[in-house]
């Protein structure tokens, strides 16, 4: 039981050392990428592009391989780039431990089972998707239609819910968040017909769309329903949360400030499916 608690452990944790590095590499494969408003990110890092080993975020350079999970580098105090002195941003070490924890609690309640490998890929998955999203206001086609891929058939072949509940669930989240979508625009023009200079963020992007509409598929009917309401609560939460903090700690509020979406999809879709 304790080897199985220690593997699960180790396992969260080098799988959140793969989720780092993706969401480091994955924004910038090929140059940069539509983001959920319409806009090209603007994304800069130095050469290379594409999937390489662990590198500086800031230099670019490969980091020591014992830097390469957020454990290793805090435990043994790798934590600084050899080139540019830069420190190893705190979220290696979070997304790692995080993963560790949700791992284990699933080990606790599904133990070695094909429904522990379902829920950890998409849990992985979600953490992946909201570190891109924080850090980027990114939500990557490269990461979604993979994922869609994967769940169709994880639908098919776990029985976990009817290929039916799927894309009931698929289709009303598309719909109610495409009305979101829609709405969005609207408010964009009406603020801008009485402004000089035009804002251009939006509330809810398209990418936030895909990842509401992969969500329903995955939670499925009739879950969709309370995962729709979670995602509006956490949204706001979040948001009033966020505000705050630029008002308060920050001073640096302004209105229409970027506020990613894609946590709250992605915390609410994950409610559902564990509970």
């Amino acid at each position: 039981m304790i080897l199985g608690y220690v593997l699960t452990i180790l396992g969260g944790v080098v799988v959140g050392g793969v989720v780092n590095w993706l969401s480091d590499q994955l924004p910038f494969l090929g140059g940069s990428d539509e983001d959920e408003e319409g806009a090209i990110g603007e994304i800069s890092r130095p050469e290379p592009r594409g999937l390489t080993l662990p590198r500086c975020s800031k230099c670019g350079k490969q980091r020591h391989i014992l830097s390469f999970l957020g454990v290793t580098a805090w435990l043994l105090g790798q934590r600084r780039c050899a080139n540019c002195e830069s420190r190893l941003s705190f979220r290696y070490l979070a997304v790692e431990i995080a993963l560790a924890v949700i791992f284990c609690f699933l080990w606790n309640r599904e133990g070695m089972t094909p429904m522990f490998g379902v829920l950890t890929f998409y849990t992985s998955l979600f953490v992946l998707i909201s570190v891109i999203d924080i850090e980027h206001r990114l939500v990557l086609n490269i990461v979604m239609l993979p994922a869609f891929v994967f769940a169709l058939i994880e639908v098919l072949i776990s029985g976990r819910i009817s290929i039916a509940e799927a894309l009931v669930g698929y289709a009303i989240g598309q719909l109610v968040v495409m009305g979101f979508f829609l709405l969005g625009g609207v408010y964009l023009w009406i603020v801008n017909t009485a402004r000089k200079e035009p804002v251009t963020e939006v509330a809810f992007g398209f990418g936030d769309v895909t990842l509401a509409t992969f969500s329903g598929l995955v939670v499925g009917m009739p879950k969709v329903f309370p995962m729709l309401v979670l995602m509006i609560v956490l949204g706001g939460l979040i948001a009033f949360l966020y505000i705050l903090y630029r008002a308060v700690i920050v001073r640096d509020y302004h209105p229409h400030i970027p506020i990613a979406y894609g946590p709250a999809i992605v915390l609410a879709a994950a409610m559902m499916l564990l509970w």
